[in-house]
């Protein structure tokens, strides 16, 4: 168990609520943001607590839309605290009232840090579940995932793992889930989908690029992502 801990240590509020979602923030699907809304205006005392993590600029992208979905009186009580060490990071979570999953992506070494603590965790049942397992893609994980997935949601599978995966028959034809493999992070048919919207005019990429260089200027564009100082680069050829 993480020592004794105030509030101040980390310059959170004394009183109220603290929803702990310390999740990357690329985990934060705006599907999540009316579920934030719901939350911060059920309890008009309590605050959000996010983590800054590396990237700054990805930070600022979440607040200026979180502005835009939640209003600027409910993102006055979403804190983003900077990456803390695991230490800091047990004492912090010890704080908590309770722990928010973020939907779309399973909280996972999250969820089993809340619980080893006595933190309740605040989960909602998804459409889609994105999960990436690295290494250990074990019988026991795939069938985790399943109770996790909305009735007639989608599992993407993507790449090839090293041994034979089984899964439980029963629990997927009851649940008319869908299953899908693809080589890659995106489904193929999601690409021409992408396009069709670019070509259309009804996406937008102008916003996603923050910075352009010649081709010979790549190893600055190398220090630049690791500073977190852009959001998509391209190189410009001649």
């Amino acid at each position: 168990m993480p020592p004794p801990t105030r509030r101040a240590d980390f310059g959170l509020p004394e009183s109220g609520a603290i929803y702990f979602c310390p999740q990357r923030l690329a985990k934060f699907h705006p599907d999540f943001d009316r579920l934030l809304s719901r939350i911060l205006e059920a309890d008009p005392t309590g605050y959000v607590v996010a983590m800054e993590g590396v990237r700054p600029v990805t930070a600022a992208q979440l607040r200026a839309r979180w502005r835009r979905t939640l209003g600027e009186s409910l993102v006055r009580r979403i804190v983003f605290l900077p990456s803390q060490q695991p230490a800091d990071y047990y004492r912090l979570l010890s704080l908590a009232d309770a722990v928010l999953d973020t939907p779309s992506y399973s909280a996972s070494l999250t969820a089993y840090d809340a619980f080893a603590l006595g933190v309740p965790l605040a989960a909602a049942v998804n459409w889609t579940v994105i999960q990436r397992t690295t290494h250990q893609p074990t019988y026991a994980r795939r069938r985790d995932l399943l109770p996790a997935v909305k009735k007639a949601g989608r599992i993407v599978l993507v790449g090839l793992y090293p041994e034979q995966i089984p899964f439980e028959l029963n629990p997927i034809v009851t649940n008319e889930y869908e299953i899908k493999g693809s080589w890659t992070s995106g489904v193929f048919t999601d690409w021409a989908r992408a396009i069709a919207m670019v070509e259309a005019g009804q996406v937008r990429l102008d916003p996603l690029i923050s910075h352009r260089f010649p081709l010979e200027g790549w190893r600055e564009v190398v220090e630049l992502m690791e500073r977190g100082g852009c959001i998509k680069s391209v190189f410009l050829f001649d």
